[in-house]
This record gives structure tokens, sequence and C-alpha cells, in this order.
């Protein structure tokens, strides 16, 4: 992938020398665009100073209400945390496996995003995204600094952007927005021949738009499976009638 359709979302960041230390991470590896949520209470001036060359990250930085809002419009959008959980994601990769995921898709916005320095992010926070990402560290001390966490990340994407590799056709993935709405028939189908408990539908809903979104499906297999979960949809209620 390029590395400027990669974009860095730090949430509720409480450190301004975080911030700017992350800003610095991110443009060591050639990364240009931040997108900070919930951060009106870090101290822009320290986090200047801390950025030094990389402070036009931070003048540039898009300031956005949540973690939805910070990756619309992403083909992928993962989440480094070092929590797993009942409502935390399937899929969790290194950063090494991140970054090889990302060499390999096409092109189209990407979105890293890191959560506090004390909490991480929330299972809300996480949501949105399709793929969690875990950084190994010793059991005696697992949590990285944010912006460690932001080095090591950007590292592995920088390292596997730029390694020899043959040159092939890039198609674009077909957007996470698209997917969430591709395996609306058959859900909605579902819950209404009552399939689902109170919550299951969303909980399946979330699935499977995970799992699509890191198929990294191009338009033309988009097109088809549309097709097929439409009509499979369709056989459910049909059959409940």
């Amino acid at each position: 992938m390029d590395l400027a359709d990669l974009r860095i979302v730090l949430v509720r960041p409480e450190e301004g020398r975080n911030v700017g230390a992350a800003c610095r991470a991110a443009k060591t590896m050639g990364i240009e665009q931040l997108h900070l949520v919930a951060a009106d209470g870090i101290d822009r001036h320290v986090a200047r100073v801390v950025a030094v060359h990389a402070a036009d990250l931070l003048d540039r930085a898009v300031v956005c209400g949540s973690v939805a809002e910070a990756v619309s419009g992403c083909t992928l959008a993962a989440a480094v945390t070092r929590r797993d959980g009942k409502r935390r994601k399937y899929r969790i990769w290194t950063a090494e496996q991140l970054g090889r995921r990302l060499a390999e898709r096409g092109a189209g916005p990407v979105a890293v995003v890191f959560g506090n320095e004390k909490n991480g992010l929330s299972d809300a926070e996480m949501e949105p995204c399709q793929v969690a990402v875990a950084i190994p560290s010793a059991p005696q001390f697992p949590s990285l600094n944010l912006s460690h966490a932001v080095q090591v990340v950007a590292y592995e994407i920088y390292k596997q952007g730029h390694a020899p590799r043959q040159a092939r056709p890039r198609q674009r993935p077909v957007g996470a927005e698209r997917i969430a709405r591709m395996a609306e028939p058959l859900t909605g189908a579902l819950a209404e021949v009552g399939f689902f408990s109170e919550t299951g539908a969303e909980s399946v809903q979330r699935f499977l738009t995970d799992i699509l979104t890191r198929a990294d499906l191009v338009d033309r297999e988009a097109q088809r499976l549309e097709r097929i979960l439409h009509n499979v949809g369709g056989v459910v209620l049909r059959t409940k009638r």
C-alpha cells in the first residue's frame, strides 16, 4: 500500500509529550496522516516541542468525535490492543503480520487505531475496526508507552511495504461501509424469522463485516457476494412463509 493512504488514530490521549513523540515515530516511517479522537485535554504546545520536525503532522491532525468518524472511508481499520475478551476481536495479528497484509493490499485508506496511555481502547472504540493488533511483550510488563507502540507498528508497516517484491497490478479493496451493508439482507432475514437473540443480529453483522473486510474484496467479488447474500436472505424469508 501507499504510505500516503495510512492514517494513525490516537484515541483519548492524555499526555501531550506522548502525542508529540507519536508524531515523530509516525513521520520517521513516512506516515503523514494523524487523526485525534477526544484529544481536547492535551497540551498542544508540549506536543509540538516534543514532535520537533514532525510538528507539521500535529498541526495538520484531523480532530474527530469518535473512532467511527476517524476510520470513516477506510478499506481497513486495525485496533492496537494488548487485551482480548468476549467482546474484543476474533482475529489478532502481530505488528509484523499487519505490515505484511498491508503490503499485499491494493490501494485505499487504512487506519491504525491506538488507545490512551492508561486504559487502551474500550470495546466500543474497537467496534468500528475489523482486526486487532497486539505487540508481544514480557508478561511482567505487558503495556508499551503509546509512542513506542506507534513506532513498532509504523516500523513494521514501513519495512514490509518497502521490501523487494514482484510487481503486480493493484486493485482498490471495497470499503468497510459497503461491506457492512452487504450482510444486511442475510442478517435482516434471519432476524425476521427469529433466528437471533435480542442482540444477536448486531453481533453477527459485525462478525461478518470484520471477516469480509479482511478478505480484501474488490468490486467484482463484492458484486457477486452481494447477489448471493441477497438471494440467501430471500430464501430464508420464503422458508418462513
